[in-house]
């Protein structure tokens, strides 16, 4: 991995509705343009984001760290159905995206 290239790290927990998030993400490493790494629960670092935070993430959200040399950046990939089920960790991150269409959003 390099300092100078945006480095990924993933939250690898059960989080089926972004799988092609997943899947872009390692195209892009395999081409060689990011640096992407999947980290168990087990062994992901608390001090990034704490266990209340992490327990408080459903399976349609994922949470990954982008990285490019000292700076990083917490983002949450929210595929929910609706957006009233979002969740408590957003206080705790830099970003949250939330993916889904809700035709009540567009009213």
């Amino acid at each position: 991995m390099t300092e100078n290239r945006l480095q990924i790290e993933w939250l690898n927990k059960d989080d089926r509705v972004s799988l092609y998030a997943k899947y872009c993400m390692m195209e892009f490493a395999q081409t060689g343009e990011i640096d992407f790494v999947r980290i168990h629960p087990s062994r992901f670092d608390r001090s990034i984001l704490s266990e209340s935070s992490l327990d408080a993430l459903s399976p349609a959200q994922s949470f990954f760290v982008a990285r490019m040399g000292d700076q990083h950046c917490k983002v949450i990939l929210d595929c929910s159905e609706s957006f009233l089920y979002m969740s408590r960790t957003i206080t705790d991150v830099d970003l949250y995206f939330f993916t889904s269409y809700n035709p009540d959003l567009f009213i």
